[in-house]
């Protein structure tokens, strides 16, 4: 139809790609907030760690994923259940494209 046409908007090819791995990452924030807060340690078990981060870029976005980021909160033992899920976290973004993944924390 002629008239659906005219109603199309061009985007530049990087605002394409930005909202295009924003939806991505809003998509595995939420699957990994589910996936920690069902694996949550019992007060007292796990490791207790700090600067736990998770950085990466999709479609040429640079991103930072902390604890926070995924609904936990920013106290030593939720950041090393975020440590402990690391690998899980950087093998999801692999399968989604992301490149120059780097996981980051010290154990307290």
């Amino acid at each position: 139809n002629g008239s659906v046409m005219n109603e199309i908007d061009v985007i530049p090819e990087d605002t394409a790609k930005q909202l295009m791995s924003k939806q991505t990452v809003n998509y595995l924030k939420e699957k990994w907030s589910n996936e920690l807060l069902q694996d949550r340690w019992e007060p007292g078990q796990g490791y207790l760690a700090r600067l736990v981060k998770t950085t990466f870029k999709l479609y040429g976005v640079d991103y930072e994923i902390c604890p926070m980021d995924l609904g936990l909160s920013n106290s030593c033992l939720d950041q090393g259940l975020m440590e402990w899920h690391q690998e899980t976290i950087g093998r999801d973004l692999k399968e989604y494209g992301a490149t120059e993944i780097h996981h980051y924390g010290e154990i307290d």
